[in-house]
């Protein structure tokens, strides 16, 4: 395919004669997560993507232009650094891949948004959730059961987006509906979910949770160039943006046993473990279809949090003291034994700001809020359990 996408769109940029503001630029279409592959080869699917990012970072303009002048170089190292890592680790030396993009890191490692918490936004109303899930029978699992792997059933341990061979993770989503899109949408009724509270535990987060939508609802002024008191936020989207596309790519091969489009996040989860001072990353999800407007910050995000330290058997001492978790429930248990629970419905007027999504979006004829539908109604309930520490 070569650089067949990168000719087209430089082509049309010219042709076209269309000057787009900074602020136009953000909601192009390029710059939207996840990256949807279209070739067969994963490479040059990246390479495309950082070559038209490179030309987008040449054409922005303003005080924005200014600002980036310092810090292009080390934007370009970057690029280059996750380029040479899935060549050198697709030719075999997954050791080189690993200095490569560590160095690549360091670049601009300044601005690589790391939060104590998986959130401070004041504008939101209660602390935000996170959910576990897992596929179950008509014997409800215990709380154990929803911790990550122990550590003697490691060998079960499967190559995941975010994933070390042998090293279990804790894996969460800031919704049921999320938790049930990334199980491949089963049968919802008998899926059991349980609920964390990560509000006092004080993990610290990389975070590539960043969307261009969010970012230019507040961060631009009315000619289009940035906000002076947004500067930094948008540097810091602009400057970690290749990485963030880079582990953001719709696997292309589901059934495949290898997938490269692994190769970046499995290499930032070690660059994690590596680094004892962060805890695990926050991600925007893949499933994510367009449906749910992503100016509701939290929308289609995942915590994935790596076991501290190993031992024979059980679970990670300092994770199991400090995270907080409910006993599972399914929507059909609680169909049956909270019936005026699950059939609840709340005003829309009535529905506080919070990190949910606002409506679930089947297709244009079939929507509901996301209060109203077994999602919501199972939040509902698992808020009414009170979370426990792993004994």
């Amino acid at each position: 395919m070569g650089n067949t996408i990168l000719i087209l769109f430089v082509y049309l940029r010219i042709t076209c004669n269309f000057k787009m503001t900074n602020e136009q630029r953000f909601n192009s279409v390029f710059f939207k997560i996840p990256k949807v592959r279209i070739a067969d080869d994963f490479f040059l699917h990246q390479k495309e993507i950082i070559e038209i990012f490179l030309f987008e970072l040449e054409s922005f303009d303003g005080r924005l232009k200014e600002k980036l002048q310092t810090i292009k170089p080390n934007i370009e190292k970057l690029s280059n650094a996750i380029l040479n890592s899935i060549e050198t680790f697709l030719n075999g030396d997954t050791i080189g891949a690993y200095k490569i993009f560590e160095e690549g890191l360091e670049q601009i490692k300044k601005y690589l948004l790391i939060k104590e918490g998986v959130t401070n936004i004041s504008s939101i109303k209660e602390p935000e959730q996170f959910y576990r899930a897992r596929i179950g029978s008509d014997v409800l699992f215990t709380r154990e059961e929803m911790f990550h792997i122990p550590f003697e059933k490691r060998h079960l341990v499967s190559s995941q987006r975010y994933s070390l061979p042998g090293i279990p993770c804790l894996y969460l989503a800031n919704s049921t509906y999320l938790c049930w899109e990334e199980l491949g949408k089963p049968y919802f009724d008998k899926v059991q979910f349980s609920r964390y509270d990560l509000k006092d535990c004080k993990l610290k987060f990389l975070n590539l949770n960043h969307t261009s939508q969010a970012l230019s609802f507040f961060g631009f002024e009315k000619d289009g160039d940035i906000d002076e008191m947004a500067a930094f936020l948008i540097i810091q989207f602009i400057a970690t943006w290749p990485l963030q596309a880079a582990v953001s790519n719709v696997v292309f091969l589901g059934e495949s046993p290898f997938k490269p489009e692994y190769i970046i996040p499995q290499l930032l989860l070690q660059w994690i473990v590596n680094h004892k001072e962060l805890d695990g990353v926050r991600f925007f999800s893949t499933k994510y279809n367009g449906k749910i407007p992503v100016l509701h910050f939290g929308n289609f995000s995942n915590l994935v949090i790596p076991i501290k330290k190993s031992k024979d058997k059980g679970f990670c001492e300092e994770l199991k003291a400090s995270i907080k978790l409910t006993n599972p429930i399914s929507y059909m248990y609680s169909s049956l034994l909270l019936p005026q629970m699950t059939s609840e419905k709340i005003a829309v007027e009535e529905m506080e700001i919070s990190m949910r999504p606002i409506t679930v979006e089947v297709n244009e004829d079939l929507k509901a809020p996301y209060q109203n539908t077994k999602f919501g109604q199972i939040e509902r309930i698992l808020e009414s359990i009170q979370p426990k520490t792993i004994e």
